[in-house]
């Protein structure tokens, strides 16, 4: 189990796990009696396994096993708890994510796809500020930034070339950046922080 956990200020915790271990393994880490009816509702061993490794990470961070429900927009919470969560998952990884304020998290992987798919996510003025030594590098990060902010706010369906500007930086394994949200229920600057994680992008941020 590859897990490392990270405690930021404002109480916000987030744990990442780079997963090897096999269903049976995780299985044995979760005593829900809901839990098998759950991932019953799942068709691939992939998704069976993020599932059952997410409510472990949770189980890590509130010293407890703990129920997710879903808002109306999706958005995972654990009711009664003063606590806000976030998951994400991309091929290896999982992660979650805790905190006092709202929160949105994500983590990407770095492929060529980014490149093909780039101007479904990114304005041109965006596209270039890029780097072209660190294109695939600086795409994750616009991507994975978006999703985060998407997560975080919730309320509306964004656009992520036109209602998300990320202000131009200079990308490094670990480090922070600007994103411009204008859409027509948020305005607002948002700083997110992010890490290289081998051929992966983490990034997460937080708001009132």
């Amino acid at each position: 189990m590859g897990i490392f956990k990270v405690t930021k200020k404002n109480n916000i915790e987030y744990l990442i796990w780079d997963l090897e271990e096999d269903i049976e393994e995780l299985s044995k880490l979760l005593s829900f009696p809901e839990i098998s009816k759950q991932l019953e509702s799942y068709r691939t061993l992939k998704r069976k396994k993020e599932f059952l490794c997410a409510r472990i990470l949770l189980k890590e961070l509130f010293s407890k096993q703990v129920d997710i429900e879903y808002d109306y927009f999706g958005k995972p919470y654990i009711k009664g708890s003063q606590w806000n969560i976030s998951i994400t998952h991309s091929g290896r990884f999982v992660a979650v994510a805790r905190s006092l304020n709202k929160i949105g998290i994500d983590i990407e992987q770095i492929t060529e796809k980014l490149e093909r798919t780039k101007h479904k996510f990114s304005s041109q003025k965006e596209l270039n500020n890029i780097n072209p030594k660190q294109n695939l590098f600086q795409l994750a990060l616009y991507w994975s930034a978006k999703e985060s902010v998407y997560k975080l706010i919730a309320n509306e369906a964004l656009i992520f070339d036109t209602e998300m500007i990320i202000k131009a930086f200079i990308p490094q394994n670990k480090g922070t950046f600007f994103l411009e949200l204008d859409s027509k229920k948020n305005k607002k600057t948002l700083n997110i922080e992010y890490q290289k994680i081998n051929d992966y992008v983490f990034t997460f941020c937080t708001a009132e």
